[in-house]
Formats: C-alpha cells, structure tokens, sequence
C-alpha cells in the first residue's frame, strides 16, 4: 500500500510540477526524451573534448541527426512556418560573407532540431525535468563547496578537467584551483563559471515562475534554484532571479481580488526587508551586486564593464558599411570579453542583429505569456551574454519553440472544445 501511494504521490507531484509543459498526457516516445535529455545537456557539453575538432555538444547533435531527420520524414502534417524567421537570418549569415562547410552544416542542425521542437518530436516535460535534476544536482554542490571552503578552508572541484578543451581548461584554472574571483569566493559546482550556472537555469526559472498554472511545488523548487544563484554570485543570474520574483509576484497576487492585493503587498514588503539584510549582513550578496556596478569593496572590477567594454572596442574600429553587414570574422581583443549582441554586429552586421532579434519578437506576439517575458528577456542577454553560439541558439530555442509548440495545441484543442 505504502509503494502504491508514493508512486501516486510522484505522480502528483509531477503533474503539478509539468502542468504547463504537456497540454495532452500522452506516453512520450523513447526518441522524444533521448533529444529531450540531449538538448538539456548541450551547455555542459559545450567545453569538452569532442572528436574530429569538435565539441562534444556539436558531435552529440551531429550523431542524433539521422534520427531527428527520419522522424520529420515520417512526420503528418509537418510545421514549417514558425521557423521562418530563424531561417531567413540562417540564410543572411551564409549569403552576407560566406562560412565554411563546418557553419553550413551548423546552421542545418539548428533548424533541424528546432524544426522538432516545433513538430512536438521533443518531450518538453522531459526536458525541463532534465534541467530541473541538474539544477538540483548543482545547487546541492555549490552547498557543499560553500561548507567545505568557510569550515575547513578547502575549495572542492566537481569539474572534470581531464575532459576540458584546451581554450576551456585556461579560462577555468581559477574556478579549478580556489575558485576565487576579485576577492570573492565564486564556486560554480561542475560549471565552468558561475554565468553558465545562472544561463543554464533561466529557461526552467522563467517557467516555474511565471506558468499559467502556479503551484507550491513550482515555488520550492524556484526556491531552490534562486538560492543556487545567489551562491554562485553571478550579478545577472541575482539581478534577473530578484525581477523573476517581482514578476511573480505582480501577476499571482495583484490580479486576483482585495484580499490578495494586500496580501501581495505585504509578501513584497517582506521579500525588500530580507533583500535588505541579506545585502547588510551577507558580505558574498552585497559584494555579488555591487559587481554590477563597479563599486565593490574588494576590487574595481564592474562585471557590466567587463562584458560590454570588449565589444564596444571593437565595435570602434568599425566604419559605416561594416557597421550594415558586419565584418564577418573578427579578432578578439585578449583578456576582453565579447557578448552576443557584439559579436552579431561585428560578423553581420545591424541587418544580422535586426534578423535574430525578429526571432524572438516573433514569439513575444505568438507564444504564451511566459515565453513572450523570456523572448524580451534573451534579447537583453544579448547585451550581457554570448547565447549567439551553436549550444545556446538550440537551447534556447528548443525551449522557446517546444514552449509554442504546447501553446498552439492548447488553443486548437480550446477550437475543438
């Protein structure tokens, strides 16, 4: 009896928890989940050793392939248009300056894999469930590591270096060896930095928040992975959880009636007293935000300075074609760091950016609330983040298509209803 009630209880929790990522609750296939899992772990992937001079997120797409494209062969009814957009800016960067063959077959395997997203031949459940565990998984490291280093003053590395590529294994020697960043003890568990942690949980963050159907199990695990960002001390993973939760707030207490404004009001009220002392009293939080703007008592360094100087140098250099099309390859500047939003201007151009950022103005008028919040909100990463790379453009747009994919059959089942 006690086994049949724990699985009815995981069953329910796990209702609960995916409520909004699976309109009808049909048996994904094997296939569905395999991509499903794949994809969530494309950004782990990213900065291993692969084979044939690729990474092994590239060679991990590359394999899977073949079944991706067998099952859009197969497929009834195939959906194209949604895709058009990514397309069109697919077919400007190939055009614009030409790339290599290895690019080539890069951009068939984004629009591959989200031409399944978007055919609903990726198990959305799964996939968040998939980032969910790692996240988790994470979060209970960074606990660990934090122990570890203020009581017996030993850092604990979870990342396995013998697997790093070589430009990796140089950028991540710190996070390896101390894991100490401008005076502060910045641990990562088995990410490579603390942005990657921070990029890595947005999507599931954004969903388990601001979903149409909010639930306390979607709240303790938003719990959770929040307080694994401010562990990790990513000034943009702190800064965005505080703003996902005002949100939050703002749409599931202020929308409903008198006795819940107040009570909204008064749930605001208490989450600005614990900001406050968490920023008085917690020396990793004040010094995490202060980083933001360059006035951090432990060091000079503004991390907004630091993602944006490096391409607002090179973007300098430009003149006023360059500034149109882009430059194609660039030259970075060493020890600078360049965010998408530069490196799409310098290889192609306004045109180029005016066509990726179309992608994403696409799916805030199509897509479901929570989708059109995260859509305005990569095009701010931009600034900030390179999400512009293979993983992340399959990432995040596996989630956002995957997410349209949900929400267009909801509403043709509302027609058939």
């Amino acid at each position: 009896m006690r086994i049949i009630l724990s699985k009815r209880n995981r069953e329910e929790k796990t209702l609960l928890l995916w409520n909004d990522a699976m309109v009808e609750r049909k048996r994904e296939t094997v296939g569905e989940k395999i991509t499903a899992i794949l994809i969530a772990f494309l950004l782990l992937f990213a900065h291993y050793n692969g084979a044939f001079g690729v990474s092994l997120s590239t060679l991990v797409l590359l394999i899977w392939a073949p079944v991706i494209l067998f099952k859009l062969i197969v497929c009834r009814n195939i959906v194209i248009t949604p895709i058009i957009p990514i397309a069109l800016f697919m077919l400007f960067r190939i055009l614009n300056h030409g790339i290599e063959f290895t690019e080539f077959v890069l951009s068939l395997l984004v629009l591959l894999y989200i031409l399944a997203a978007v055919n609903n031949l990726i198990s959305f459940r799964f996939f968040l469930q998939t980032i969910l565990f790692v996240a988790v998984l994470a979060t209970a490291c960074l606990f660990v590591q934090y122990t570890s280093y203020y009581i017996v003053g030993v850092h604990i590395n979870f990342i396995p270096t013998f697997l790093l590529n070589d430009f990796m294994l140089n950028q991540t020697r710190v996070a390896v060896t101390s894991a100490m960043g401008n005076g502060l003890y910045r641990p990562s568990a088995f990410f490579t930095e603390p942005s990657h942690y921070a990029q890595y949980v947005f999507p599931l963050l954004f969903y388990l928040l601001l979903s149409p159907n909010i639930n306390r199990e979607k709240i303790r695990y938003a719990v959770l992975i929040s307080c694994g960002l401010i562990l990790t001390t990513s000034g943009v993973g702190i800064a965005t959880a505080i703003v996902l939760w005002i949100a939050f707030f703002c749409f599931y207490t202020f929308q409903k009636n008198r006795k819940q404004f107040f009570r909204g009001v008064i749930v605001i009220f208490l989450f600005v007293i614990l900001f406050a002392v968490l920023y008085v009293r917690i020396e990793i939080f004040r010094e995490a935000i202060l980083r933001l703007f360059g006035e951090s008592t432990l060091s000079s360094y503004s991390s907004t300075d630091g993602r944006t100087k490096g391409g607002m140098l090179l973007l300098e250099a430009l003149d006023k074609r360059n500034w149109i099309l882009g430059i194609g390859e660039y030259q970075s500047i060493p020890g600078y760091y360049v965010s998408g939003l530069f490196e799409i201007i310098l290889t192609n151009g306004i045109v180029g950016l005016i066509l990726y950022l179309l992608i994403f103005i696409q799916h805030i008028i199509i897509s479901r609330r929570d989708f059109k919040i995260f859509s305005a909100f990569c095009m701010i990463l931009l600034v900030y983040s390179n999400i512009y790379s293979l993983q992340y453009m399959v990432y995040y747009f596996a989630f956002l298509f995957c997410g349209y994919a949900q929400f267009r059959k909801s509403k043709q089942r509302e027609k058939i209803l």
